[in-house]
Formats: C-alpha cells, structure tokens, sequence
C-alpha cells in the first residue's frame, strides 16, 4: 500500500458485496438487541481508521487528515472520501455506521394462540401481513438510495 492506498480502500469498503462485510453483518442481526455492541465496533473501526491514516499520512497534520477523510453529516463525523464519478461529478462516499441499522424486536405469538385453531385465525392473518409489510420495508431500503450510498450504483 502507498500513500495513496486510502481513496481505494475507502471505495472497496463502500462497495463491498453482501458476504461477510460489516453491513451484511449489522443487517442479519438487526433483530438482536445489539445496538450497543454495535456502537462499540463502530468506536472501535473509528480508532483504528484513525491510527491507520495518522501512520499512512505521517508527513500530514491531523487537520489535514481530518479535512481530507472527515465531514460531519447530521451531527456527527463520519468517515469517507470524495471521488470524480465518469461524468464528472465530485461524490462523497462514507463509511457505513453499523450502529445506524434499526433495531427490530421480535414479535412473540401469543401463549393461548394456536394457528390450527379458527378463533385465531384473524390474529394469524394479521401477524403474518404485518411480516409481509416489514420484509417490502426491508427490501424498498435495499433499493432506496441509503444502500445505493454504500454500494456506488445510484
């Protein structure tokens, strides 16, 4: 890696596939109350990416490198690298938070329902449009542009 390894490094983060990156990981477990372990890999690639940049840039000050690689979006920094598209747009691309995937409870069936029994029939019917609804929810975020942002096709 030479010194400018990190525009490369950032763009292979960001259009990572689904097998085994930290976006398929946060998307599987989303169901799990995880959000602070979750925050605390976020901390945690925060200071590595700092102590990897501080030792890749050494003849760079930390303004510079933080000019370079930081912006702060809603609030709070993020980490990221602006790129020239073909047609000539500047892009800014960041790094996806794993603490930034919803937390999803899981909804437990009723102690007394039973799905071969008529009277339940309609609690059954209405569970199972309630998961219908939530996986097109899951599916419209795969092709919105929240995931285009980490995957550079929109």
């Amino acid at each position: 890696m030479g010194n400018h390894a990190a525009p490369e490094i950032f763009l292979e983060a960001a259009t990572l596939g689904t097998s085994g990156d930290s976006y398929s990981i946060a998307y599987a477990h989303r169901q799990v109350v995880v959000k602070d372990i979750m925050s605390f890999i976020d901390a945690n690639v925060f200071k590595q990416i700092t102590h990897w940049l501080c030792k890749e840039h050494r003849n760079k000050n930390w303004s510079w490198i933080s000019k370079t690689y930081r912006r702060r979006m809603k609030g709070r920094f993020c980490w990221g690298k602006s790129y020239t598209r073909k047609d000539g747009r500047k892009k800014w691309i960041e790094l996806f938070r794993m603490a930034d995937v919803p937390v999803r409870y899981h909804s437990k069936i009723r102690g007394n329902a039973n799905p071969y029994d008529r009277q339940y029939h309609d609690y059954f019917a209405l569970r199972k449009e309630t998961q219908r609804r939530k996986a097109m929810k899951d599916r419209l975020f795969l092709s919105s542009d929240s995931y285009g942002k980490l995957t550079r096709w929109k």
